[in-house]
């Protein structure tokens, strides 16, 4: 026999159940834990059993995953915490244990936990957990539920180092309304910029009916106006907050909790002047509805002093017909009822001019 033939025959024979068994104890050994695997969801199943079944994908590269049993509701509780529906698309990062499925030959990652940082990002998570702590506050409201006591004649304005203020001040100056800004100086970026423009808006509403929150044109919106101290500062707000931070096409925290919240400062300029014409217009409809509630009263008022001196016109005309067998009796009768008519006419005129001094107050 060959040296060939002798080698082939010592090689052990195994069946296939046999063979995977061997397989699945070298990972196991080479893999004693769990680790982590991260790709992005490829397929996703669910079986009448309620298991998920899952494929991980990542540059062509394929792995299979399974969620068994009471993994599949922590899991998705887990992710449904953050706010995030498991699809396919999505990145997932999970931990689990590398097996080898007889049933298919082939690996699987057995997964038992998920982390949700990597689906929505790091930023974002910390951002929905910060909404989720000022709903439970009640805060999330709190800024719609403030009301302007009358038009803003002083507005605090909170801007980066003074700047990005766009035509905010040049289009107050130019308008024809009463309203003084008061600017703050706070950063918009770096590690301080959070803190210092919390602190800002704390000193923009001191004194101030309204509190602009204002940032010109450049980079993306960031992490600052995102932060818990910024948000929380503009729900706690003991005037309303106007943001104004130059891109409408990324809606921070700080824009969810405002008052209002306008595209730019420049808009914000054009929000006061929209608030001074409200106030305008709403003084005159009071002022014409005093009016007309005034002319209505005076007219019911009128009625009633015509229908009381003929009714008191009725009772002297009567007096007379009954004593005229007595002149001097007639004659004390008629200087009777004419002194009780002067006095209810001198009392419904002075009762008129009592409501009309309530009505005009």
């Amino acid at each position: 026999m060959s040296a060939e033939r002798r080698e082939a025959a010592a090689l052990p024979t195994l069946g296939v159940r046999d063979a995977l068994a061997l397989a699945a104890g070298a990972l196991s050994e080479a893999l004693p834990g769990e680790l982590w695997v991260t790709g992005e969801v490829a397929s996703l199943t669910r079986s009448r059993a309620g298991h998920l079944y899952l494929t991980l994908a990542e540059d062509g590269a394929r792995l299979t995953g399974a969620v068994l049993g009471r993994d599949v509701f922590r899991v998705m509780a887990k992710l449904r915490g953050a706010g995030i529906e498991l699809a396919a698309g999505m990145a997932l990062r999970c931990r689990g244990q590398l097996t080898l499925y007889a049933g298919r030959g082939e690996v699987q990652l057995r997964i038992v936990d998920v982390d949700p940082r990597v689906s929505i990002g790091a930023h974002e998570l910390a951002r929905r957990a910060t909404r989720a702590r000022l709903a439970e506050e009640g805060l999330d409201r709190a800024q719609a539920r403030r009301q302007l006591a009358g038009p803003p004649h002083r507005a605090g304005v909170v801007a980066p180092d003074g700047a990005g203020l766009g035509d905010l001040a040049t289009l107050v100056a130019a308008s024809p309304w009463a309203i003084e800004l008061r600017v703050v100086q706070a950063p918009a970026e770096g590690p301080d910029a959070p803190a210092k423009i919390a602190a800002a808006i704390g000193a923009a509403a001191a004194g101030a009916d309204l509190v602009i929150l204002a940032r010109g044109g450049g980079a993306a919106i960031t992490a600052p106006y995102d932060t818990e101290a910024v948000a929380r500062a503009v729900a706690t707000a003991p005037v309303p907050v106007v943001t104004a931070l130059g891109h409408a096409q990324d809606r921070s925290l700080a824009d969810e909790l405002a008052w209002r919240s306008v595209p730019t400062p420049t808009a914000a300029a054009h929000l006061l002047g929209d608030l001074f014409t409200d106030a305008d217009r709403q003084l005159v409809a009071a002022g014409r509805d005093i009016a007309a509630t005034i002319r209505v009263r005076l007219h019911a008022l009128e009625d009633d002093l015509e229908h009381l001196a003929g009714a008191f016109g009725d009772r002297l005309v009567a007096a007379r017909a009954s004593t005229r067998a007595s002149t001097l009796a007639s004659t004390s009768g008629d200087q009777h009822w004419r002194r009780v008519a002067l006095v209810a006419v001198v009392v419904a005129v002075a009762l008129l001019a009592l409501l009309v001094a309530v009505v005009l107050r």
